[in-house]
C-alpha cells in the first residue's frame, strides 16, 4: 500500500472533491488497522464514473487512516516509522568503480546528486549490469576486445549497475564527466530499456550498446522463443526510439534473447 496515494485521498476528502471510490476501498481493504474497514464506515454520493464525494467516514477509521498518513512523513526514512519506507526512493546511492582491472572503490552520492570517492576520471567508462561479468572482470574485457569494438580503449572506468540502478538520477552528474560510456546489457527488452534511459538522460555523451560480432549464432544456439506479447514490446521500443532499433531488430529477428553470462563461456 503507498502511504502517498493514501494521503492524496485523504486531502481530496477533506476538500470536498470527489475520489475514485473502488480504489479508496481497495486501499482500505489492503490495511491492517485496529479498525478493520467496512463498507457502511463510508457515506458518499456518485459524482462521475468511479467517482464519488464523501460525505462522512467513520471516526475511528479516518483517525487510523490520518496517523498512518502524518506518522509516515515524507521521505524514507520518516517513512520507516510506519514500516512504509519502501514508499520512497533511498536519500543517496552508491556506485562500485573499478579502474580496468583493479580492486573496485566505492563512490557514494548524496540526496543531491553529489559524490564522494573519485579523484580522477578516465575518458571513457564502461557500464556491466551483471554482477558475474563484473566479478570476472579479466575475461570480460578479453571478450570485449575480441568480439566488440573496444580494442582501442586502453584505459577504462568500469562501473557495476545492479540492473537499472544505473538510471538513477543522482548518477547523471557523475555519469556527464565521461566523453564515452559503453554498456554491456543483457540484450533483451530489460536491457534494451536501461539503454533507452541512460541515452535520453545524457543526450550530450556518446553511450554505446555493445552486443558481439557473432550475436547470430549465438542466439540460433538458445531453444526457447519470446512470447509475441514481449517480442511486440520489444519492437515498440524499437521503433519509438531509433538508436535502440538496432538491437530490437536482432531480437524480432530471432525472436529470442541473451543474457550477458553468455559472454563468458568459453565453449560458445
Amino acid at each position: 500500500m503507498s502511504v502517498t496515494k493514501l494521503t492524496s485521498f485523504l486531502a481530496k476528502i477533506e476538500a470536498g472533491k470527489p475520489i475514485n471510490l473502488p480504489a479508496f476501498k481497495t486501499l482500505l481493504f489492503s490495511l491492517s488497522l485496529p479498525h478493520r474497514f467496512k463498507e457502511s464506515d463510508i457515506n458518499a454520493e456518485k459524482s462521475h464514473k468511479d467517482f464519488y464525494l464523501i460525505n462522512a467516514v467513520n471516526p475511528n477509521l479516518l483517525s487510523a487512516l490520518k496517523a498512518l498518513s502524518e506518522g509516515a512523513g515524507n521521505n524514507r526514512v520518516s517513512a520507516a516509522n510506519q514500516n512504509k519506507s519502501h514508499d520512497h526512493k533511498v536519500l543517496g546511492s552508491f556506485l562500485l568503480v573499478r579502474k580496468m582491472t583493479s580492486h573496485p572503490f566505492v563512490v557514494m552520492f548524496d540526496s543531491a546528486g553529489q559524490y564522494t570517492g573519485i579523484e580522477e576520471f578516465s575518458e571513457v567508462c564502461l557500464i556491466i549490469e551483471n554482477r558475474q561479468n563484473f566479478l570476472n572482470v579479466n575475461e570480460t574485457l578479453s571478450f570485449l576486445k575480441k568480439q566488440c569494438d573496444i580494442n582501442s580503449e586502453s584505459e577504462m572506468d568500469i562501473l557495476f549497475s545492479a540492473g537499472n540502478e544505473i538510471t538513477n538520477s543522482l548518477h547523471n552528474s557523475f555519469l556527464r564527466q565521461y566523453k564515452k560510456i559503453y554498456v554491456l546489457f543483457d540484450l533483451d527488452l530489460g536491457g534494451l530499456t536501461i539503454f533507452k534511459s541512460l541515452r535520453l538522460s545524457l543526450p550530450r555523451t556518446e553511450v554505446l550498446f555493445l552486443v558481439p560480432e557473432d550475436i547470430d549464432s549465438r542466439l540460433e544456439k538458445v531453444v526457447e522463443i519470446v512470447s509475441p506479447d514481449y517480442l511486440d514490446k520489444v519492437i515498440k521500443l524499437g521503433m519509438e526510439n531509433d538508436f535502440v532499433a538496432p538491437f530490437a531488430s536482432i531480437i524480432k529477428k530471432h525472436r529470442k534473447v541473451l543474457e550477458q553470462e553468455n559472454y563468458l563461456d568459453g565453449s560458445q
